[in-house]
């Protein structure tokens, strides 16, 4: 014989709960002790009899079985039902004949019961049993209070338990229960958990007289009761068996209804979807914002911007613009006063980028270039500053504040600006950030010097992006300037 020890186990099925049927073999090896008992003998090591007959019960799932106690009090005359289930249990003893005052010693408690195992009570809030802070105390404290009161759980599920009146022998009154097996069923009987799991079932050889013999043996769970008796039992699993042609229409039948499951989930998801980039390719997919502009001498600002891929990138499907560069500009907008005191607009324009690219150690990231100018009252057009910023590589989102600046022009130049309008301009937006741009006219790359370009500080200007990128690796985080 083989003791089993007390776990909690986990089963999985296809098949109703309903079906579920368990058995039951409790036997009492040993007699419980008297109070006050003086046999030093006794008490040190109870004497085993194996010659009583052990009890069976066979339930089905939710199978209601009355205990001792639970006659005993709703046979009492002077006793009213505090709610109505204890009424409804009370009419069906009264329909069996039950008020002798005898009830099974094996019995249960199903789900409407409201019974909590005692095990589930003393649970705590971490691994360790050695520690509880005063918070934990109490909140502990709490969520036993709340599952006494109205059966809190977390997860919803039906539980059952399996229960044993031990310590009869003494009277009611010394009689106390002990939980055989509790079992909780999961998202409509699919999922099982039960503490403890069906006894295993071990088989052995044994060579007698030069002849194999084979034997099964089955564990058993062992536990004492409070007045010291010592109780075996098993958990056995009497459902039955689905024989192979149901087992396999009853796969075809699952199957069916998972494919129409799938079915109607890419209904609802839809085929909107890119695909995943080539192997060694890196895509891009960018949600933007330019968020406000800053601290600018000038009034009623608007910004254009341009996107600019670098060699190697190209727009995604479906957005293939007729060059690398998209042009926009954002609306103009009224500055106010910011919480620091400088000026500040605020613009909200979004926009969107998805590129794709070769993945290489030299690939340049996406840059955004952009100029700033103002509009007043009379309709005059003056540049505020320049500037870019690099798309983040890294996922996520990003809030990129840039410093802008403008070129210096002359007295004369900034006089015209001043009364006239209009502004010193760069020939080509791009140099703001690049080191050499290609030059149309003669198909070649030049280099861009600004060491000559007197400049003015100006404001600055806010982006976000939320970034979302499938690639494998990439170099170093881009600089913005």
């Amino acid at each position: 014989m083989s003791i089993q020890s007390v776990t909690t186990s986990f089963y999985r099925s296809h098949d109703p709960i309903q079906h579920l049927k368990i058995r039951i073999t409790l036997c009492q090896l040993s007699t419980p002790r008297r109070p006050g008992s003086k046999d030093l003998d006794e008490v040190a090591s109870p004497k085993l009899d194996v010659s009583q007959e052990p009890k069976v019960a066979t339930f089905d799932w939710q199978q209601k079985v009355f205990s001792t106690r639970e006659v005993a009090k709703y046979s009492d005359p002077s006793y009213h039902p505090q709610h109505p289930l204890e009424e409804l249990y009370k009419q069906q003893l009264q329909g069996l004949g039950r008020y002798s005052g005898a009830g099974e010693e094996i019995f249960t408690y199903v789900d409407k019961d409201c019974f909590v195992d005692e095990l589930d009570l003393r649970r705590t809030l971490t691994t360790g049993s050695y520690e509880l802070t005063p918070l934990g105390e109490r909140y502990l404290k709490a969520v036993q209070q709340r599952e006494k009161n109205a059966l809190y759980r977390q997860a919803p599920f039906e539980a059952m338990c399996i229960m044993a009146t031990v310590d009869g022998d003494l009277g009611l009154e010394l009689a106390s229960e002990h939980v055989l097996c509790s079992i909780k069923s999961y998202q409509n009987g699919s999922y099982l958990e039960m503490r403890p799991g069906f006894n295993k079932l071990s088989v052995y050889t044994r060579d007698r007289d030069r002849s194999v013999q084979s034997f099964q043996q089955q564990h058993r769970y062992r536990f004492t009761s409070p007045q010291g008796a010592v109780y075996e039992y098993t958990v056995e699993n009497l459902s039955e068996t689905v024989q192979k042609l149901e087992a396999d229409r009853e796969e075809t039948i699952l199957k069916e209804l998972h494919s129409k499951e799938m079915a109607s989930r890419q209904n609802l998801v839809g085929e909107g979807f890119s695909f995943a980039p080539d192997v060694g390719s890196v895509r891009l997919h960018v949600l933007a914002e330019l968020v406000s502009a800053k601290n600018f001498e000038g009034h009623n600002l608007y910004c254009m911007y341009d996107i600019h891929l670098p060699h190697g990138w190209s727009w995604g499907r479906g957005k293939r613009p007729t060059s690398n560069s998209v042009t926009s500009c954002a609306q103009v907008t009224a500055d106010v006063e910011s919480q620091d005191g400088g000026p500040i607009a605020f613009f909200g324009h979004p926009f969107e980028m998805d590129v794709v690219a070769r993945e290489a150690f030299d690939l340049s990231w996406p840059k955004v270039f952009l100029h700033v100018h103002s509009c007043d009252m009379w309709d005059r057009h003056r540049l505020e500053g320049y500037g870019f910023v690099d798309v983040p590589n890294t996922p996520g989102s990003h809030s990129v504040t840039i410093s802008t600046w403008r070129p210096e022009g002359t007295i004369r130049e900034e006089m015209f600006s001043y009364f006239v309008g209009g502004s010193v301009q760069l020939e080509d937006l791009r140099s703001v950030g690049l080191a050499a741009v290609h030059d149309a006219e003669h198909g070649s790359t030049r280099p861009v010097n600004r060491y000559a370009v007197k400049t003015v500080a100006a404001g600055a200007v806010t982006f976000r992006f939320h970034v979302i990128t499938q690639r494998s690796t990439m170099g170093q985080s881009p600089s913005n300037g």
